[in-house]
């Protein structure tokens, strides 16, 4: 679904606004919200709301293009595509990378390495994961990206990252994984 459950927003707001990104992407934008509460945290706050008043640079993947939508306007940039099959990384070197329930829709194959990778060559990630099984083994509205092909059990998947840290575990899972840049 573009979208995911909201009870751990405020945690996850904390956090960004701790770290105060320069540079973020998102990985899966759905409809948007998180662009959005970024912009939010990042610019509107200290009174700059207009674009041409931004100072934070915002972008995100979306491989779904029917769910564009207005909330779009708050990233600086849409990329289209599936991330997962980028033959470049064009992500590297962010100050934060988000994967808002968007992990959990590529295999453990693919996901390991991909989640090695965003660490090892960004200064933080943060992931929220559904916490267990969540049944979605179709494609939403006709969205074959939407596909669950990973189940994570609470902070486990995270635990051999140093320094993981959890904003939140409920429904799902949200960790802050300091990266290695």
């Amino acid at each position: 679904m573009p979208i995911s459950d909201y009870r751990h927003i405020p945690q996850v707001l904390d956090e960004v606004y701790l770290l105060q990104p320069e540079t973020v992407l998102e990985l899966g934008i759905g409809f948007g919200k998180w662009g959005v509460l970024l912009r939010e945290v990042l610019d509107a706050m200290y009174g700059r709301c207009r674009p041409d008043q931004w100072i934070r640079q915002i972008a995100g993947v979306e491989a779904w293009d029917r769910y564009k939508n207005p909330a779009w306007g708050a990233y600086n940039q849409v990329i289209p595509g599936d991330f997962a099959e980028f033959s470049f990384c064009p992500w590297d070197g962010m100050d934060l990378v988000m994967m808002m329930d968007s992990l959990e829709h590529l295999t453990p194959e693919v996901g390991r390495p991909f989640l090695d990778s965003l660490v090892a060559n960004n200064k933080q990630v943060i992931i929220s994961v559904p916490n267990g099984y969540m049944p979605q083994d179709e494609a939403v509205y006709g969205n074959e990206y939407e596909k669950h092909r990973w189940t994570f059990n609470g902070l486990e998947e995270f635990e051999r990252f140093p320094n993981v840290k959890l904003l939140y575990q409920g429904l799902c899972t949200v960790v802050s994984i300091p990266g290695k840049r």
